[in-house]
């Protein structure tokens, strides 16, 4: 069986023969064999890493027709640019970075660098966010937006590259916003617990060992990344609850690897040694998928980071999260088209027409519109004429 990546199951029965760990799993479990290795840096003094193996080239993580769109037939429709107002808006490398989705409201929300926030509810025409009297201007590449999931007002965003902050936040639906003490972040994350004041984890740019934690909404900063590797980039947060959090590497580049606490940041334990790209979807039955950057290999973890299964080999999707649709299914960004998978990706259907260009940054979908919104970007100085392009897929009849 071939080495996809380390495996450790929790504490199981462990069997060493001479140079490699065969570890004892759960049945419903594949594992690997492990090579010996000494991991210096921010295991806690453990055993490193959890990738199970998803197959060889012949079982899992398939991209296939299952026979719904008649092979090799594609879904019927053509991308649409939707770019509309976006276009030629004067920006930087990355211009328009990121596009989001207010919950329930299907509120789509691009991020354009040096500009800040857009909204529309279908694209094409954007009204500019951030506008309202005494507003903080974002004039960062936002990359991340957290929303709080009792009010779908109050959100945070995160940046990098900015003039002034790198997170901010709004309480009034994006009117106003507020910049919070801290600089360039590849992402916030929100730890909710009742009536208290959420905890805030963010992750530095481009640095090692640059993970903060704030308890007072933002206005002071602690570090808790002492105990993460001093030679990788772990800078994408994931809170869970208010004292277990998840930490990505490898989002610039490096080392990747997915770390995880219990106990707010004071000690990490490398669970994963793959993963850690920006963004990781949290689907609705409490599973995790996060993509590797380097090669686009997915994971998929059900124990809240734990433990970590490859449900796509590598270099077969390129290197961006995948996303859910309301019904329950999966779809990421395949080869030449968006693909879809129905059983947590051990196959994937196809679930669009080729893809409008060769290097999408990422994908979202608006329920209400029953679409994809499709994005890329550039190091040009202005937003691309084709940024953000658009797909008809009704998740109810395709």
């Amino acid at each position: 069986m071939p080495t996809l990546g380390r495996v450790i199951c929790g504490v199981l029965l462990v069997v060493t023969s001479g140079a490699c760990t065969v570890v004892s799993c759960p049945a419903n479990m594949t594992c690997t064999e492990k090579q010996n290795n000494n991991n210096p840096q921010g295991n806690n003094g453990g055993s490193g890493g959890t990738v199970a193996d998803a197959g060889t080239d012949a079982e899992g993580g398939q991209i296939e027709d299952d026979g719904g769109n008649g092979a090799p037939d594609l879904p019927p429709g053509d991308w649409v640019n939707v770019t509309g107002s976006l276009k030629g808006l004067a920006s930087g490398c990355g211009n328009l970075s990121a596009v989001f989705i207010q919950p329930d409201t299907d509120l789509l929300i691009p991020g354009v660098r040096e500009q800040g926030l857009y909204s529309s509810s279908t694209g094409a025409k954007w009204s500019r966010l951030g506008t309202g009297a005494g507003s903080d201007k974002i004039t960062n590449s936002p990359l991340t937006l957290v929303f709080d999931p009792s009010d779908r007002n109050h959100f945070w965003e995160a940046g990098i590259y900015g003039q002034a902050q790198g997170v901010y936040e709004s309480t009034d639906g994006g009117d106003t916003f507020t910049a919070l003490a801290i600089s360039g972040s590849d992402s916030v994350s929100a730890a909710f617990s009742g009536s208290q004041q959420p905890i805030l984890i963010a992750g530095g740019h481009e640095h090692a060992q640059a993970v903060f934690k704030s308890t007072d909404n933002g206005q002071t900063w602690n570090s808790i990344s002492d105990d993460l590797p001093k030679d990788r980039w772990c800078t994408v947060t994931l809170a869970l609850d208010p004292k277990t959090y998840l930490v990505g590497c490898g989002l610039s580049g490096g080392l990747t690897g997915i770390y995880r606490t219990t106990d707010a940041g004071k000690s990490w334990r490398e669970v994963s040694d793959g993963g850690g790209a920006l963004r990781p979807l949290q689907a609705s039955d409490g599973s995790i998928y996060w993509s590797t950057a380097s090669n686009g290999q997915l994971l998929r973890s059900t124990d809240r980071g734990q433990t970590w299964s490859e449900v796509m080999r590598p270099n077969v999707l390129p290197g961006r999260n995948p996303i859910q649709l309301p019904d329950g299914r999966i779809v990421a960004i395949g080869p030449e088209t968006l693909v879809i998978s129905a059983n947590e990706g051990l196959t994937w259907d196809y679930a669009s027409a080729n893809l409008p260009f060769s290097t999408p940054d990422g994908v979202v979908y608006s329920a209400s519109e029953k679409a994809f919104f499709l994005w890329h970007n550039d190091c040009g100085n202005v937003v691309l004429n084709d940024a953000l392009m658009r797909f008809d897929f009704d998740y109810e009849t395709q």
